[in-house]
């Protein structure tokens, strides 16, 4: 690590954070838990589009879900730090 630059080892060290997060929401919200309350998502943009109107799921099912979702980010984010790149997202 000391032969990074200083925004490489930005990039390893949030990458090593989210890491460990994702490890501790991992256990916290899916291992340990044996709540079975169901959890409703919507994801809907202003008044007019509706992505995802009502989504009912157990809730480990859901805590499995955003824990995949961070899985796939934090790969993302290492397969960029490998190609010397950084992540840009258009908003």
């Amino acid at each position: 690590m000391k032969n990074l630059t200083a925004q490489a080892r930005r990039q390893v060290r949030g990458l090593i954070t989210m890491g460990a997060i994702t490890l501790f929401s991992f256990y916290t919200f899916y291992l340990t838990s044996d709540k079975i309350e169901p959890i409703t998502f919507s994801f809907i943009v202003g008044n007019e589009w509706a992505l995802l109107k009502e989504w009912v799921v157990a809730s480990k099912t859901g805590a499995g879900i955003f824990i995949i979702c961070s899985i796939f980010g934090l790969l993302m984010g290492y397969l960029e730090f490998k190609a010397k790149r950084t992540l840009t997202f258009l908003v």
